[in-house]
């Protein structure tokens, strides 16, 4: 018999396999078991029994979470890589979820299906706060995997959110080349105090700056003002001025040539990107202003501060600029105010510029950049209390965050910290139909010009058939441009204007048919001036999904209606027709150098555009072709006609000059009648249509114009005959060219 001690290991093996204890402990693990089985975790959920009935339905129709269903109920693998790939993202909290009366819980936050998810995504954001304040809200009630970085994107999405945005962070701080002697570097700037207006320079380099009172606030004025200052001073390598009119204008810029300095403009509404003189704008009225109150002379206040040593560099501005002390009204020893070069000064302006910077970029973080042609958000105007940050579209990067935007029509140029990116625009469902299967065109297949996939389905245009059954109770639509994007009319109502026509056609073909004289040949025309070039719409039908080039135009929207159409294009020379073009619209203080301004700003426009984007993207563009001064766009003739002939044969469209119109009507009018087929033009019927002479006269307020002027026919001639050339290889025709063409 062995009787073992505490710490042995041949302990005396047990009487019973169960003890009291053991049958107790069963039995509270099996009760525990049942009361949390009778647990109905959705009596506790704050939900109707309607929706709980969606979240239920929607639950079974989703693969996902039935696959998720049956790993609970049958039990979870060892291991991760033996469960079902669909509800890997649920391992890590596999212990967590439960399944109860056709729902899914992980603990008592209810598993979303998949379809509901949108909806939640818009309950959650109805309140329009932040990104991380929704998901806040909603991680302790809901959860789906990935819902954090859903919530944050949809959030960053939200229209009305970014409409009324709060200002973004700074950016780092960027400085201008530091300068290495006086008056290399000067910053300008105007600015208003008791009531009259002064210009402002200031050296980068010594801090010193002058201060002159301008009569107005012309172009002419300031220049004048400039050169005063720069005949005592030296001409610098490089000046800086904010975008205002006196310095965004031609003569500012034929100054600076003149001269021979580089001006560089920041963008406007942002005075840190010319902070220095700013901070000399501050110093002045401060000055002044004290000087007032004290009922002091404010240029004595002006001299003492110049004479000054500045904090940090141990001499004044005056040393810096001018090698030596200025003489004030404090008593000084003449030894003082002998000329003396002051040393070292690059060096001291490199370390406070860098312990500034390094003070700054700790609360700083740069933005990305913006790409040509991405929607954006612009901040609000001075003076706008709405507070919305209107949309547009990034048009040109000017500078290192600088860029040229187009914002409701009007062209502004903004710092990078001033835009924000869009969220993407979202289809209206009453604008599109839906698809139908595709119908190709007998002239070639547009799809190979356009890019649209060959395994998507081309869908016809909005409003191609009136017969053609409407999705819903929504009426197809039309868009009414003048009224903005929300007022719209349906297609209906347009097409009725042709009731009365087609009256009249129907009944001439009857009596035609019955024997009575009618005409045997009816022509049904439309004549517009810009049917071959006018896409404005179709931005709005499929916003930026095509990478900037439409997919359907009106050619594609006639052709759904008029398969057999023939088409009479007249076409004049482009650089003519642009400056008739500007003559036609009423604006004011028309002149032969106002259009070369607008012409060069124009070219600086789509060249811009050209350098991210190609010449069809560019020419669609409907933000740049408004943010353009004249409608430079509509003489590119060769566009507009490669994408009528991907929709209707080379035979359909009959193209004419109408230069040769307007010399030779008779010439033109033989060729439209054999084109139409309508036989050989009679001579009756020729000194019918001839009878009237062509006319296309200026107004009268616009006669003593004059032509435009020569550099500006030589820019446009330059930029214009490439496209003439294909234009005139695609027609077989020279004489679009428009080399030897007298003005009409």
């Amino acid at each position: 018999m062995y009787i073992s001690d505490t710490l042995s290991r041949a302990t005396t093996p047990p009487q019973r396999t169960d003890t009291l204890y053991q049958r107790e402990m069963v039995c509270s693990m099996q009760q525990e078991q049942g009361d949390t089985a009778a647990i109905q975790q959705a009596d506790y959920l704050n939900v109707s029994s309607q929706h709980l009935t969606k979240i239920r339905t929607h639950t079974e129709e989703d693969v996902c979470l039935q696959t998720l269903k049956s790993v609970v109920l049958e039990r979870w693998p060892g291991h991760k890589e033996e469960t079902p790939v669909a509800v890997r993202d649920y391992w890590a909290m596999r212990d967590e979820i439960s399944a109860q009366d056709g729902v899914l819980f992980r603990s008592q936050r209810v598993i979303i299906p998949k379809a509901m998810r949108p909806e939640m995504l818009r309950r959650i954001h109805y309140n329009h706060v932040g990104g991380e304040a929704c998901y806040r809200q909603a991680r302790d009630t809901l959860y789906w995997p990935g819902m954090q970085g859903e919530v944050k994107d949809y959030v960053q999405k939200c229209s009305v959110c970014n409409e009324y945005a709060h200002e973004q962070q700074k950016e780092t701080m960027m400085s201008h080349p530091l300068p290495t002697r006086p008056w290399q570097l000067v910053s300008m700037d105007l600015y208003s105090y008791a009531a009259q207006n002064f210009l402002l320079l200031v050296d980068q380099y010594s801090d010193f700056w002058e201060i002159d009172l301008l009569p107005d606030l012309s172009a002419d004025t300031t220049i004048r003002r400039c050169k005063a200052q720069f005949a005592r001073y030296g001409v610098p390598d490089r000046a800086i001025s904010d975008g205002g009119g006196q310095f965004a204008g031609g003569e500012f810029r034929a100054f600076a040539r003149e001269w021979g300095f580089v001006h560089v403009m920041s963008s406007p509404r942002h005075p840190k990107a010319n902070g220095k003189v700013e901070s000399a704008v501050k110093i002045v009225k401060s000055l002044c202003r004290r000087a007032d109150r004290a009922k002091e002379d404010p240029w004595r206040a002006i001299l003492h501060w110049r004479n000054t040593p500045t904090e940090g560099m141990h001499c004044s501005p005056a040393q810096r600029l001018m090698s030596r002390r200025l003489r004030t009204l404090l008593p000084v020893a003449d030894q003082l105010l002998v000329p003396q070069v002051v040393m070292g000064v690059p060096d001291k302006l490199k370390m406070k510029h860098q312990a500034a910077k390094l003070t700054y970029d700790r609360s700083a973080k740069d933005l990305p950049e913006l790409n040509v042609g991405q929607p954006i958000r612009m901040k609000p105007l001075p003076g706008d209390r709405t507070g919305r940050w209107r949309r547009g579209v990034c048009l040109q990067q000017l500078g290192l965050r600088s860029y040229l935007v187009g914002v409701e029509g009007t062209t502004y140029r903004r710092n990078r910290v001033d835009l924000r990116p869009a969220e993407a625009a979202l289809l209206q469902p009453s604008v599109l139909p839906e698809s139908a299967p595709e119908q190709p065109a007998s002239g070639g297949s547009a799809r190979e010009v356009v890019g649209v996939p060959e395994e998507s389905p081309r869908p016809s245009p909005p409003g191609s058939s009136r017969s053609s059954p409407q999705t819903g109770d929504t009426p197809c639509r039309i868009i009414r441009l003048s009224e903005g994007f929300h007022d719209r009319y349906p297609v209906e109502d347009y097409l009725d204007l042709f009731d009365q026509a087609a009256n009249q056609i129907q009944g001439n073909l009857t009596a035609n048919a019955s024997g009575s004289p009618s005409q045997p040949n009816i022509i049904i025309g439309e004549a517009s001036a810009s049917t071959m070039w006018d896409n404005n719409a179709w931005m709005y039908f499929y916003d930026n999904t095509t990478k900037g080039e439409p997919p359907f135009l009106i050619q594609d929207f006639v052709h759904a209606l008029q398969p057999d159409a023939r088409f009479i294009i007249m076409l004049r020379d482009p650089v003519e027709r642009l400056y008739s073009d500007y003559l036609y619209f009423g604006i004011a203080n028309k002149s032969a150098e106002d259009f070369h301004e607008k012409v060069s700003e124009s070219l600086q426009l789509i060249e811009g555009c050209l350098l991210e984007y190609t010449m069809r993207s560019c020419v669609y563009n409907t933000t740049v072709n408004n943010a353009m001064p004249v409608r430079l766009q509509v003489g590119l003739y060769i566009v507009y006609l490669m994408d009528w002939l991907t929709v209707f044969n080379r035979e359909q469209i009959l193209v004419l000059r109408l230069e040769d119109h307007a010399s030779n009507r008779k010439y033109t009018m033989h060729k439209v009648f054999d084109f139409l087929k309508l036989g050989p033009l009679t001579k009756e019927i020729e000194s019918e249509i001839t009878r009237s002479p062509a006319s296309n006269t200026r107004r009268p307020a616009d006669k003593n114009l004059g032509p435009m002027l020569p550099i500006t026919k030589e820019i446009l001639r330059a930029f214009y005959t490439p496209f003439n050339e294909k234009l005139a290889k695609v027609l077989r025709n020279d004489s679009f060219l428009w080399e030897n063409n007298s003005k009409l």
